[in-house]
């Protein structure tokens, strides 16, 4: 197997930190769009990978963070009122209204892009460079403590 130096061609490794993927119960409606029949998490030494794919996180409907541009990681439970009425409703959804990582700070500028695969925990990560995501996980502390981890070993 050939080996490459450069980032754009390394493969994640075969051993993750953390990894889920299960199938969002709106998968059914969404037939016709493969890419989001299966919803994933991925934590590797230095990166992220979160969202939709076939049978994981793969593609335009993916998003994938190094793991030393974090800056910071807030946990919480959404409701289907909180989604709908924050993101206006599950996928992929942009944060018009300033509600990533905010922890109910109104000042907040910082919007980013929703991953909503369900209602429950979800983990909001903000970049050094000012973006923001939401995504959706079955144990968020989990995840926050991987992350934490991962961060301080990337830096």
């Amino acid at each position: 197997m050939k080996k490459y130096s450069d980032k754009r061609h390394r493969i994640m490794s075969t051993n993750p930190r953390y990894e889920e993927n299960w199938t969002p119960l709106f998968a059914p409606l969404v037939f016709f769009l493969p890419c989001f029949y299966s919803y994933g998490i991925r934590i590797d030494d230095d990166e992220l990978l979160f969202g939709y794919g076939f049978r994981k996180p793969w593609g335009f409907t993916s998003k994938k963070v190094d793991l030393k541009d974090l800056d910071s990681i807030v946990t919480g439970t959404a409701s289907w009122k909180d989604n709908l009425s924050k993101f206006g409703g599950w996928g992929i959804r942009y944060d018009l209204f300033h509600n990533i990582g905010n922890n109910g700070d109104s000042d907040s500028q910082s919007s980013g892009w929703a991953y909503n695969a369900s209602n429950g925990p979800y983990v909001d990560i903000s970049l050094k460079d000012g973006s923001a995501f939401r995504f959706a996980s079955r144990d968020a502390a989990r995840v926050e403590a991987v992350l934490i981890e991962g961060s301080s070993k990337s830096n």
